[in-house]
C-alpha cells in the first residue's frame, strides 16, 4: 500500500482499502501482524500512532496543489483501548483543509465496532 511507510509495512497488513465518494475520507480494514506485539500480545500504542498519521498524512496531500507541500504542526491521539496483535481492525480518516490549514482526524475500531484511539493530525500548507 502506497500509504505505507516502509518500516510499517512489516508490522500492517492491509484487507481492504476504500476512498469514500468525494475523496476526503479513506477507510482501511487491517491486523497488525506479531512484529507489532509487546510479550502480551497487545498492539503497541506507537504502532497505532504511526498508522494513523501514515494515513493522514497521506491523504492530507490528495488534497493539496502541485505547487503546495503540507508540515506536519501536531498530532495528538487518545487511547482508550488496546489491540490484540492478529485482531482485525478498521481505522478511518477525514481531512477537513480551510485555506492553508488542514485537520486530519482518525478512529480506530475493534472488530467489535468499539473504539480503540482517536487521533487528529494538522497541518499547514505551504507553497514551494
Amino acid at each position: 500500500m502506497e500509504f505505507l511507510p516502509e518500516f510499517l509495512k512489516q508490522y500492517v497488513v492491509v484487507r481492504e482499502f476504500n476512498v469514500e465518494r468525494d475523496g476526503k475520507c479513506i477507510s482501511i480494514l487491517f491486523a497488525f501482524s506479531e512484529h507489532a506485539c509487546d510479550e502480551y500480545g497487545r498492539v503497541h500504542g506507537g504502532c497505532l500512532a504511526a498508522l494513523t498519521t501514515s494515513l493522514a498524512e497521506y491523504l492530507s496531500r490528495k488534497h493539496i496543489e502541485s505547487d503546495e507541500y503540507i508540515i506536519v504542526l501536531s498530532t495528538s491521539i487518545s487511547f482508550v483501548k488496546q489491540l490484540s496483535c492478529l485482531e482485525e481492525a478498521s481505522l478511518r480518516t477525514c481531512i477537513h483543509r480551510v485555506g492553508r490549514v488542514a485537520v486530519a482526524e482518525s478512529i480506530v475500531e475493534d472488530r467489535d465496532g468499539v473504539p480503540a484511539c482517536r487521533a487528529y493530525t494538522s497541518f499547514v500548507i505551504e507553497e514551494r
